[in-house]
């Protein structure tokens, strides 16, 4: 699995207009093959700043979307935001903690049936991962 983190500041003031316009870049975008999971997240202490992390089922997938006209088409949306601060990081996932599976597979080593709630804990995470930007 593989992780892109891409740190970067907009112009003062204009996170809102900012994340709307992302929001329209991904629809610009569409599916994207081996996109798994992607994240907008602004940083607390400098309400200017964020991370756009996205989730690889491939190095491969990664950079050929990173070429692609797909994401030029996007970028264009939110490209007049950037202030030219910006890093981007690609990472290989070494380790990976699922607290769901990790009770999961607790529960069913001891033969225990499902404590109540932990379907709809499962469920309330799921729907977290789930990435609907």
């Amino acid at each position: 699995m593989h992780i892109r983190i891409v740190w970067g500041k907009v112009l003062p003031g204009q996170w809102d207009a900012f994340e709307a316009a992302y929001k329209k870049a991904l629809e610009i975008r569409g599916e994207v093959k081996g996109l798994k999971c992607q994240w907008l997240l602004q940083d607390q202490n400098d309400p200017d700043a964020g991370y756009s992390i996205s989730q690889w089922e491939s190095d491969e997938d990664m950079r050929t979307f990173w070429d692609s006209r797909k994401r030029s088409d996007a970028m264009a949306v939110i490209q007049p935001f950037f202030v030219n601060q910006f890093t981007i990081t690609n990472c290989v996932v070494k380790v990976a903690v699922d607290r769901w599976t990790i009770e999961t597979k607790a529960e069913r080593a001891s033969e225990v049936l499902p404590r109540p709630g932990v379907i709809a804990n499962y469920n309330h995470e799921l729907a977290a991962r789930t990435c609907a930007l």
